[in-house]
């Protein structure tokens, strides 16, 4: 009778034990912000806290449920379908494993999560279990999205815009150009990328050295003119402009220039030159001869008068 009384007595301390270790680990998941889930070797879910219920918006019951049926609405386990599993992966290697996920909620919509797994081990080190933290990044995700598209949208248009862009360094250097820069030039990016502008442009040393530190004092060069050669040896007439860019404690760090191809405007200008060096010829030439004309009338005039 008395070791019947042990045993209940020893029962009922065990029991109170593991209830204190339920609410304790509820405790501890209910205390962190972010959805948790705890999930045994079979992907079912042991323990879940409440962030996680309004994160998925499950219906009914989770616990005892697979984790990709909860959060992926699927019938088979991630890895299975060909997603990358860090909750299989924590299990394999017994080391912490992070994923980007997309889950949705009962309803099919859809939210992007951030995914956190941990080992919990036994007293042989034996993993037993793995903790998932699920953070929802849907906002960051989409802002990072819109962003990543406006990026590759400025991209091409710098890339494919009708004039030439390139950036400069302090020395000299071409830090970046666009497709027009290099196609015009007869060149690859890469060929131009990383060179000296003397690799390109036939101003003279000294002057270049004069127009950056103009750029670095004033912030900016407008509508100056430059020759350069291309790749073939061809030279074309460009026009200039030049913005600088500083950091927060005023220190220059690289200038932006567009670059445009005036090489014909250049020969028109120089045709239309000649054909008004031509008119003034033809003018003054016609001028003088109808000066000639007049002085022979007076003349012609005067002989008539001596012969009547």
């Amino acid at each position: 009778m008395a070791n019947e009384t042990a045993i209940a007595i020893e029962k009922a301390r065990l029991n109170e034990e593991l209830k204190s270790s339920k609410d304790f680990l509820n405790s501890v998941l209910e205390g962190i912000g972010e959805g948790v889930i705890v999930l045994d070797k079979d992907f079912r879910i042991v323990a879940a806290n409440s962030a996680y219920i309004n994160q998925e918006k499950p219906e009914g019951e989770v616990i005892g449920k697979h984790c990709y049926s909860i959060s992926h609405r699927f019938e088979k386990a991630c890895h299975e379908l060909g997603h990358e599993c860090p909750v299989l992966k924590t299990f394999e290697t017994g080391k912490y494993a992070s994923g980007i996920h997309t889950h949705y909620d009962s309803k099919g919509k859809a939210s992007y999560v951030e995914v956190h797994s941990y080992p919990l081990k036994d007293s042989a080190d034996n993993i037993t279990m793995v903790v998932e933290t699920i953070t929802d990044v849907t906002e960051r995700y989409e802002l990072e999205k819109r962003l990543v598209e406006s990026e590759e949208r400025y991209r091409d248009l710098y890339d494919n815009a009708p004039d030439m862009y390139f950036s400069i360094s302090g020395d000299l250097i071409l830090l970046d150009c666009n497709n027009t820069m290099a196609q015009n030039l007869g060149y690859k990016k890469n060929e131009l990328i990383g060179n000296h502008v003397s690799f390109f442009t036939m101003t003279p040393q000294e002057e270049l050295n004069r127009k950056i530190n103009t750029i670095k004092l004033t912030g900016s060069l407008v509508n100056t003119e430059a020759r350069w050669r291309m790749k073939s040896g061809e030279i074309i007439d460009v026009i200039l402009n030049i913005t600088a860019f500083y950091n927060e404690a005023g220190d220059f760090i690289f200038a932006r220039v567009s670059a445009r191809d005036i090489t014909d405007k250049k020969v028109i200008e120089t045709e239309l030159k000649k054909k008004v060096n031509d008119l003034e010829d033809f003018y003054k030439m016609a001028v003088d001869r109808e000066m000639k004309m007049v002085e022979l009338k007076k003349e012609i005039e005067r002989l008539r008068g001596k012969s009547v």
